[in-house]
């Protein structure tokens, strides 16, 4: 039975000419169900808010020291107290060093309910949506950064600032730099940067691969063409 190379060439082609706004889609579902899940426990809904939070356990360790919360007093708690600020352990009375109670905390009616999914977590992936729907936009002619950009900008604030935070928290090592937590917005801010920046690393990258192997498909179609008169 003859195969027609057209139509095992459309899925790909359909693909490549979707793939950003299908991966936008994909961003903008993932990141509505992080704050369902608090707008389900607000609700009364727990079983379904608890099942969001079990399903988003899977892609963030979900500390509720950096976590956004919602409809509580505060928008976040931060481990210990600080500027008019009431704190995780004043909270929700359990160790700053129990990583499985700050895991596990969800909220109540008076703290809120947290995101599901932390501060600099949340930063990334809507950075990511949103330089993706900026991508899409401009029909895809945005021209990747360069390397050098990238991880100066992009990746090593997010490293410095995560990983002295893991080597100052007093979890696994201790001591290292200190009793170092970072804040909500240094969590943000470099979150955003790592999204955006790869981004516009990774989304150009997949453009040119797929322009190469247009050119290459439609060079072979010529060809054949050709062969055939």
């Amino acid at each position: 039975m003859a195969v027609n190379p057209k139509a095992d060439h459309r899925l790909p082609a359909w693909l490549s000419k979707h793939y950003v706004n299908l991966i936008n889609t994909a961003l903008a579902i993932f990141l509505g169900g992080t704050v369902a899940a608090p707008v389900l426990m607000r609700l009364g809904w727990d079983q379904a808010g608890k099942l969001l939070y079990q399903i988003y356990g899977n892609f963030c360790h979900q500390f509720a020291y950096r976590s956004w919360f919602l409809f509580g007093s505060q928008a976040y708690y931060p481990k210990m107290g600080s500027r008019g600020l009431l704190g995780y352990v004043q909270v929700f009375g359990f160790s700053a060093n129990d990583p499985y109670a700050a895991r596990a905390v969800i909220g109540n009616a008076t703290a809120g309910y947290k995101i599901a999914i932390c501060q600099r977590d949340l930063a990334m992936y809507a950075a990511i949506l949103l330089f993706g729907i900026v991508f899409s936009i401009s029909q895809k002619r945005v021209r990747r950064v360069n390397f050098w950009i990238w991880l100066f900008v992009g990746v090593l604030p997010l490293a410095a600032d995560g990983i002295s935070q893991l080597l100052g928290s007093g979890i696994g090592i201790n001591g290292w730099l200190g009793m170092r937590e970072s804040t909500p917005m240094l969590r943000s801010i470099t979150g955003s940067l790592f999204g955006a920046f790869s981004a516009w690393y990774i989304y150009p990258s997949l453009e040119h691969i797929h322009q190469t192997q247009q050119n290459k498909y439609e060079q072979q179609e010529q060809r054949g063409k050709i062969g055939d008169s």
